[in-house]
Formats: structure tokens, C-alpha cells, sequence
């Protein structure tokens, strides 16, 4: 026996109560929070790549991944002694519902999915005073662990759309 759906078309000020008290209680949970971010700034920003460095965490291992309008990418880092030791980049495929094969990346390619990478994509943005910038610090290791990257608006106030763009550190593992 076939179960059947009926479907029951939502009023739209009832569907803006509902979403709204989902909302209110995933923020009262505190479960927003980790995708919460501030305004970003030089001095900010800079502290917390001192706090970072203090921490002398030299080998790692993190996951993070990047978003933007037509492309979904995962970046897998290993971090030994400060010097990158593998890269491997996978994209979301949507026709099969899942990652494509890893690529290696090398060199310049993989630095700014480093720790010290993260810092330098936080403090370019700002000097390039192009987007708007918003992040979120890791509470324990100091280090942007979300990034959100605003459309880019042109020298002559145009605004490029589709430019937004997502970094989140999924995972972040120090290697002693």
C-alpha cells in the first residue's frame, strides 16, 4: 500500500511566524551562534593572529570549505613544522550528490588554506576595501574560522553579483 501526501499550502504571515520561532529558539539554544559573524578589522584581526601565534601551534590538520553561488569546495591541509605538507581539494558534484576525486594542490595554490593563509585572505580583503568583510574567531586557537566575503562592489560603486563567498573551517586538529 502507497502512502499519499496532501499537501497544505502554508499563509504566508503563518509561514513568517513559524520561520521566526525556529529562529528565535536555534538562537536561544545558542545553535546560531557558530555561524555568527562580526565585522572585520584590521586591529581585530591582527590580535588574533598574535594570539594565534602565541599559541606556537606548528603542525595541523583542518578540513574547510568554501562556498560560493556555483561552486562548493572542500580543502583537506596538513601543516607539519610550519611547512605544508599536502593539499587536496575536492568540488561538490551535483549530478551525483557527492565530492569529486581529491587534486592535489601545491605551492601558492594551497597557502591560503593554511592558518596563516585564513589571516592574510582577512587582511587582503580589507586592504582592498572591495566587499565587505565579516569573520568569527575560534575561541580556543584565535584563528578565523568563518569568513563571509561580500559581493564585490566596482571603483565606480557597481556591484558584481554572484562574488559572495563562504569559508568555514570545518575541522581543525593540532598534531603534536
Amino acid at each position: 500500500m502507497r502512502t499519499q501526501y496532501v499537501r497544505y499550502p502554508l499563509h504566508p504571515r503563518l509561514l513568517a511566524l513559524v520561520l521566526g520561532v525556529v529562529a528565535l529558539a536555534l538562537s536561544a539554544c545558542g545553535l546560531t551562534e557558530r555561524f555568527s559573524t562580526s565585522p572585520a578589522s584590521f586591529d581585530r584581526n591582527n590580535a588574533q593572529r598574535q594570539a594565534w601565534e602565541a599559541l606556537g601551534i606548528t603542525s595541523y590538520r583542518s578540513i574547510i570549505e568554501v562556498e560560493r553561488y556555483n561552486e562548493r569546495r572542500r580543502v583537506e591541509v596538513l601543516v607539519q613544522n610550519g611547512d605544508v605538507v599536502r593539499v587536496t581539494l575536492r568540488y561538490w558534484n551535483d549530478e551525483t550528490g557527492d565530492w569529486d576525486p581529491p587534486q592535489e594542490l601545491t605551492g601558492q595554490r594551497a597557502e591560503p588554506y593554511t592558518v596563516p593563509g585564513l589571516f592574510g585572505m582577512v587582511g587582503g580583503e580589507l586592504a582592498g576595501q572591495q566587499r565587505t568583510v565579516a569573520v568569527r574567531y575560534d575561541d580556543q586557537y584565535a584563528f578565523p574560522v568563518l569568513i563571509r566575503l561580500g559581493n564585490v562592489h566596482e571603483q565606480d560603486g557597481t556591484v558584481l553579483p554572484d562574488t559572495e563567498v563562504t569559508v568555514r573551517v570545518l575541522e581543525f586538529e593540532p598534531i603534536r
